[in-house]
């Protein structure tokens, strides 16, 4: 089954113990801003149909738990740009991106689902549950602020400090 979707739409520190502090906390700041970047880059390339470039930039924020690189990674898989089609994953990391509640992101994630035969639902299902696990909002220290109304930016914020970085797909 294929579904068709139109939507107009890390860095881990290793420091040695005599470190001091401040420099700590400013090469943590420094990194987040960093993803924060390779972000947009990848937003940038995707938005431009240069999948190949934006893959590992898109992956590499997702998997920190940054939410619109999430969403998009789950329509690339949707759609098989770059990547293989697998609507269980694009499900997946759609409905992980939801848990920033952009009400178009929840409206589309539900669509999706509602398309999935049984089978797909449960196991995209399943594999959310380890999205949210791995790459969730707690479990990256994201937080985020819904839009006050449609289409205006999301407001994320990724906290400093070290957190696991899985690879889990």
């Amino acid at each position: 089954m294929q579904v068709s979707i139109t939507m107009s739409i890390w860095l881990a520190l290793t420091l040695s113990m005599s470190v001091p502090c401040a420099l700590f906390a400013q090469e943590e700041k420094q990194s987040v801003v960093a993803l924060e970047e390779g972000e947009q880059r990848g937003l940038y390339y995707y938005s431009r149909a240069r999948f190949e470039d934006a893959y590992p930039l898109i992956w590499g924020a997702a998997r920190r738990g940054l939410k619109k690189a999430q969403y998009t990674l789950g329509l690339m898989y949707l759609k098989g740009e770059f990547v293989e089609q697998d609507l269980v994953k694009g499900a997946a990391w759609l409905g992980v991106s939801t848990e920033s509640r952009v009400e178009e992101w929840v409206d589309i994630f539900h669509t999706i689902t509602s398309a999935l035969d049984e089978t797909q639902r449960t196991a995209a299902r399943q594999k959310l549950g380890k999205y949210i696990e791995y790459y969730g909002m707690k479990a990256q220290g994201i937080s985020c602020r819904p839009p006050p109304r449609q289409h205006a930016e999301l407001d994320c914020t990724k906290a400093s400090g070290q957190y696991p970085l899985h690879d889990y797909q």
